[in-house]
């Protein structure tokens, strides 16, 4: 990326790569989603399927914000002077980490809505659990939101070196981590569904903050 070439050709590889780790972090929560509601279909019964899928789908919601700020800025607002880049990665390290804040904020007021969680839950059976499942949730994404833009910001501003690569593998082993924390808190130290919460907590924050905190490697020069 930093030898001779193109330079529009350089500005779209890095919007290439950008998007794919927009669109992967959600995947990946979305299959760690999926995967929490098929086992506790299998080993704990069909009937609390629809508070851990709804659970799910509520993490999962806290990403369409950022994937949204994310497309419109690749699209949008992506200038080649180097000098504009770097305001529009100031603006999204600092819009994503509120967007998180907020959507924290927005799993604890649902947590305290007990007729929208009876929606949520198919009746009064499992309310306790969703609330308590939200606001354990709502602490778990400012913590891992506090961690993951740190490091975020570490390697894309200080050592501009923050490449595809780098955050699929960040990616993938919060993923990895996220499933092992989810199981060996589910059914090893028999947490229950509160185990699912406790690992599941750690993948939303790394899809949302990972490609949007911190400079992008190979910087396009202007024409």
């Amino acid at each position: 990326m930093n030898g001779s070439g193109n330079p529009a050709k350089k500005g779209m590889d890095l919007r290439l790569q950008y998007i794919l780790s927009l669109l992967t972090g959600p995947l990946l929560l979305a299959i760690g989603g999926t995967s929490a509601v098929l086992f506790t279909v299998r080993y704990m019964g069909d009937r609390l399927a629809l508070p851990v899928l709804s659970f799910d789908l509520l993490l999962l919601s806290g990403t369409v914000l950022p994937f949204l700020l994310g497309i419109v800025s690749t699209f949008l607002l992506y200038p080649r002077s180097e000098q504009k880049r770097t305001r529009i990665y100031l603006v999204t390290a600092i819009a994503v980490p509120a967007l998180q804040v907020l959507f924290a904020l927005f799993l604890l007021i649902l947590s305290f809505l007990p007729p929208v969680l009876r929606i949520l839950c198919g009746g009064e059976e499992m309310l306790s659990w969703l609330s308590g499942a939200l606001r354990i949730s709502a602490l778990q994404t400012l913590l891992y939101t506090a961690v993951f833009t740190a490091a975020a910001a570490l390697v894309g501003f200080l050592w501009k070196k923050k490449t595809l690569l780098f955050v699929l593998i960040v990616f993938f082993a919060a993923f990895v981590l996220s499933m092992l924390l989810m199981y060996v808190f589910a059914f090893s130290l028999n947490f229950g569904l509160t185990g699912f919460v406790i690992g599941y907590g750690l993948l939303q924050p790394a899809a949302v903050v990972l490609p949007n905190v911190g400079r992008w490697k190979a910087p396009v020069k202007e024409p």
